[in-house]
């Protein structure tokens, strides 16, 4: 870390304390940009359990994995997503082999607010209003990362942003589950409310053609009943 430039590398854990008198240690020693990674070389992944524990879980599996949302050291929310490094030319298949050839992790971080927004500036969504959660019922320890279709404003909190329509329970299938890696998030979309007039409109006009269809079926039977009875 000398030659790296880090003449004053210390391992440190997530309260800022030096992390002393451990048997194995998960440092985050490189970053890109360095300007902004400068500020988080040293951190022990494993001081966190939010950290520490998919970047295990990717050691012992040979997967990619993905962190809880967490506040980033340099503001804002965000999730990490591992994949990891074993010794060169080694192929470990069970988990006591991965752990002794493991090397490392390569990891990227997504600021949710940059990511959000991103998404937003370069697709129609932002024509609607909707929220991701963390989790498929929203409880008081879910994350939600909300969008609201009027301000174009990304929010955070553990609160729903807007009332849930009974239309997404019964007609409009508003939510959908997105797979982060091996982590399951939840998108929920808010419609509008000439969206309610379609999805009637599409039922009247279904229930329309079930009645159509029905009445020719009892007169084709009723034609062929009488022509049989000749």
């Amino acid at each position: 870390m000398i030659i790296s430039g880090f003449s004053n590398f210390k391992i440190w854990g997530k309260d800022k304390n030096v992390v002393n008198n451990k048997t194995e240690y998960f440092p985050v020693t490189y970053g890109e940009p360095q300007q902004l990674y400068r500020s988080v070389v040293g951190l022990e992944l494993s001081s966190s359990k939010v950290l520490n524990s998919p970047l295990e879980k990717s050691r012992d599996t040979g997967e990619m994995t993905t962190s809880q949302p967490f506040t980033l050291i340099t503001g804002g929310h965000g999730f990490m997503l591992y994949y990891p490094v074993y010794e060169r030319e080694s192929n470990p298949q069970t988990i006591q082999e991965r752990r002794q050839k493991f090397k490392g992790v390569v990891y990227t971080v997504y600021r949710i607010e940059d990511l959000i927004t991103r998404i937003v500036n370069h697709t129609s969504v932002s024509d609607y209003s909707f929220f991701i959660s963390d989790t498929d019922t929203i409880s008081d320890n879910s994350l939600i990362f909300a969008l609201d279709a009027e301000t174009k404003k990304v929010n955070i909190s553990t609160t729903i942003p807007f009332s849930i329509p009974l239309s997404c329970e019964t007609l409009l299938p508003c939510q959908r589950k997105l797979m982060i890696a091996d982590d399951s998030w939840f998108l929920t979309i808010i419609p509008e409310d000439n969206q309610y007039i379609i999805v009637i409109e599409s039922m009247l006009l279904l229930l329309l053609g079930l009645g159509i269809t029905t009445l020719i079926t009892n007169y084709l039977w009723k034609t062929l009943s009488e022509k049989k009875s000749y």
